[in-house]
């Protein structure tokens, strides 16, 4: 299990409720989000989603400018949302 703190925050040019600086602790297989902490990666509202799924990883989204953000902190969003990808059953 990956346990480890990521500062983050989100830019929402739309929905100001939805901006701000967050803080994710992971630890024994459980995250928890609260408000806070230094923002040290920032992301974009649109990068957000493709992050968190696993869709393209944070070193990738720096590169179309959807993330920002020190050595450390890139490679802890890598750690923290590794996937193979997103994916859903196939039953409607």
């Amino acid at each position: 299990d990956v346990a480890a703190r990521l500062e983050f925050a989100v830019d929402d040019p739309d929905f100001d409720a939805n901006a701000g600086q967050f803080t994710l602790d992971v630890e024994d297989g459980r995250g928890t989000v609260r408000r806070g902490g230094s923002g040290t990666l920032r992301v974009t509202a649109r990068a957000l989603a493709p992050l968190v799924t696993g869709f393209a990883t944070a070193r990738q989204l720096a590169l179309t400018g959807g993330v920002e953000g020190n050595e450390t902190s890139l490679a802890t969003a890598g750690a923290l949302f590794a996937s193979s990808g997103p994916w859903m059953v196939d039953r409607f």
